[in-house]
């Protein structure tokens, strides 16, 4: 079997499966210099006026791609530029921008665009995401005590959340830093935002601004740092309560120890249990009070562990927080009954939606493509139960409004894949598989070995009831 080929496909590891003695024969295509943008990683939303970091990938093709720019553009506002040195052939890189996001409330555009010398392809040069801008946040974590549960804490508060989430540091006593550009921040506007956001966390000294539940009018996690010694407690599993199914599949025999306090409150459900050294001396990690307020009090620490050992470690960690600030906002995170589940979306590609406020299990979706036509399109969802995300059929590029019951948001659709350059092979021998014209031997088959001895077993017999030897 030969396979023709201009080198660049999406899954060389296929190659493996075809028949053994195929050959691949790569012609060659376009050889000019192209730097495309591969990928956008941005924040999907912020706080006006805030900084937040862009990192964009940077791909080349087969002819490479010579020294230029890379610049961001937020709305109409160019907000940063990087400058690019030349990059090889089928080579990656990844740089970072760091800008101030105009304070204008809603969906804004980001746009990622290289510019490069000699560059053949223009219409991979440019990638398009939305970001969402709000004047308050929706979610703040402070840490009297920052490590690394804290920033893990944050980097997934971000993560499972579609909220605006600041976070802030006590590096000293009265010195405050913001997360990620680490300026300096004023204690008295930190008690304002705690005061004012929707979901709280306060992470070492709780009560660093009084009385916690009288500090904010939010849902509240209170994660106070046990004492030194006490890292030899395994989580063994995780009783009823609302982050219970998330538990379900957690593989609590890979999990690293915690540190866990041996005066964690009683609580209305217990998130997570844990055993010293897996034996029968038994303490409540996680607990958790629905009256009132939401509230969940982690009287635990050492969950970094978790997220850096990866795996089913990292899952567990990701399925435990992810939970707990999903109940803590009501699962809620989205006044929008459906919203694109992807930053970036490309044409050809189905377009993934995830269910916001809303409980119907059918979304109306309207589609009003950003163009001289303004055609509307619209589409219904249907979500099943206990599924958040369906797909749709792929949309034409461009910039779409979506209107749908409780707001509207914008969808960005960029230029298909196949405009972008692709992992490169090579001409020659492929393929481990087994081929169709390949019969099988009589020697690899086990049941002819069975039938031989049983027919020398019956002649023996026979032989026998006659008198022969």
């Amino acid at each position: 079997m030969r396979f023709f080929t201009d080198g660049e496909v999406d899954d060389p590891e296929a190659l493996a499966t075809v028949p053994a003695g195929s050959q691949v024969v790569v012609v060659d295509g376009f050889g000019g210099t192209d730097a495309a943008l591969g990928d956008i990683q941005a924040p999907r939303a912020v706080i006006g006026n805030d900084t937040a970091e862009f990192r964009i990938q940077i791909s080349t093709g087969r002819g490479g791609a010579g020294a230029g720019t890379v610049s961001l553009v937020i709305g109409d506002q160019r907000v940063a530029s990087v400058d690019v040195q030349p990059l090889a052939p089928f080579a990656d890189r990844t740089v970072t921008a760091r800008a101030r996001v105009p304070n204008v409330a809603g969906s804004s555009l980001v746009h990622a665009i290289v510019s490069t010398a000699g560059d053949a392809e223009p219409r991979n040069d440019t990638l398009t995401t939305v970001l969402e801008v709000s004047p308050a946040a929706g979610a703040v974590l402070v840490s009297t005590s920052p490590d690394l549960d804290s920033r893990e804490a944050l980097a997934l508060l971000r993560g499972a959340l579609a909220l605006p989430t600041r976070g802030f540091y006590r590096i000293a006593p009265g010195v405050w830093r913001q997360d990620g550009s680490l300026a300096p921040a004023n204690e008295g506007e930190i008690r304002a935002i705690v005061r004012d956001a929707p979901l709280v966390v306060l992470h070492g000294d709780t009560a660093v601004f009084g009385a916690p539940r009288s500090a904010t009018k939010g849902a509240l996690t209170l994660f106070a740092t046990p004492p030194e010694g006490s890292a030899d407690w395994y989580a063994t599993g995780a009783p009823p309560s609302p982050v219970s199914a998330a538990l379900s599949a957690a593989a609590w025999d890979s999990l690293p120890p915690l540190d866990v306090a041996s005066d964690v409150p009683a609580g209305e459900w217990v998130a997570l249990e844990t055993r010293r050294g897996r034996r029968f001396e038994r303490r409540n990690a996680i607990v958790g009070r629905e009256a009132a307020r939401r509230t969940v009090i982690v009287g635990a620490s050492g969950f970094w562990r978790w997220r850096v050992r990866g795996g089913a470690a990292s899952d567990a960690f990701g399925a435990l927080w992810g939970g707990l600030f999903d109940w803590l906002s009501g699962g809620r995170t989205d006044a929008r009954a459906a919203v694109s589940a992807d930053a970036v979306v490309h044409a050809g590609d189905a377009i993934r939606w995830r269910r916001g406020a809303g409980d119907d299990s059918v979304v109306v979706v309207a589609l009003t493509r950003r163009d001289a036509t303004a055609r509307v399109d619209s589409m219904m969802l249907r979500f099943t139960e206990g599924d958040n995300i369906v797909e749709s059929r792929p949309l034409a590029p461009g910039v779409y409004d979506v209107q749908t019951t409780g707001g509207n948001s914008v969808l960005a659709v960029n230029p298909s894949r196949e405009l972008y350059p692709r992992r490169a092979i090579r001409s020659g021998a492929v393929g481990r598989g087994s081929s169709l014209a390949d019969a099988p031997r009589l020697r690899s088959l086990g049941w002819v070995y069975a039938v031989v001895i049983l027919a020398l077993c019956a002649e023996w017999l026979l032989r026998r009831r006659l008198g022969m030897r």
